[in-house]
């Protein structure tokens, strides 16, 4: 008994700390009408044969509908070259809904945490970057629940640039190829 009190207390008190300083920090800076679109490529290979892989393409769209305060609505479409569409609704609230990486609170810095439902994510690193034409500043994250996923979102808006995931398995790359954004 005493040990599960030792293990809720420290949970409550992360729990109390990002209510209350996260909640501070949750800056929204995409806006309704925003949109971006993406090539994505995913690379899977044969675990018995490394130089046998099938290799599947796609063109990701995301547009901003709606944003009220920390509550945002997009929809994420997913093209395929065969000419199917998928398009899926995201809704909630930034930095506590799971918005699958897309969307990010904006203005993170090195150290800072934002969550998405159960997970949490730390900002590793910024940099500068060359994204559809223009030199952006962008924070940088590991994404451990991903197995090795590494994702980038520009600073100012907390809109995701690219991820990467390579392993011995599956390659994966998204990548912004144009917006309206900037």
């Amino acid at each position: 008994m005493k040990r599960v009190v030792l293990l809720i207390i420290p949970i409550l008190l992360l729990g109390i700390f990002f209510l209350t300083i996260g909640a501070e920090k949750v800056e929204v800076g995409v806006k309704a009408g925003y949109w971006a679109e993406y090539e994505g490529v995913l690379k899977t290979y044969d675990p018995a044969d490394s130089t046998n892989f099938e290799i599947q393409t796609m063109i990701i769209k995301i547009e901003i509908i709606e944003v009220q305060k920390v509550n945002i609505i997009f929809n994420v479409t997913y093209s395929y070259p065969d000419g199917t569409n998928n398009v899926r609704t995201m809704k909630g609230e930034l930095g506590q809904s799971n918005f699958e990486g897309f969307v990010i609170p904006a203005n993170l810095i090195i150290g800072d945490t934002f969550k998405e439902e159960e997970n949490s994510y730390t900002i590793i690193g910024t940099e500068e970057q060359k994204i559809c034409q223009e030199t952006r500043q962008v924070v940088y994250a590991n994404i451990i629940p991903m197995q090795g996923m590494k994702a980038y979102w520009d600073k100012t808006t907390g809109i995701i640039t690219e991820s990467i995931r390579e392993t011995d398995l599956v390659f994966y790359n998204l990548k912004m190829a144009d917006t309206n954004i900037w």
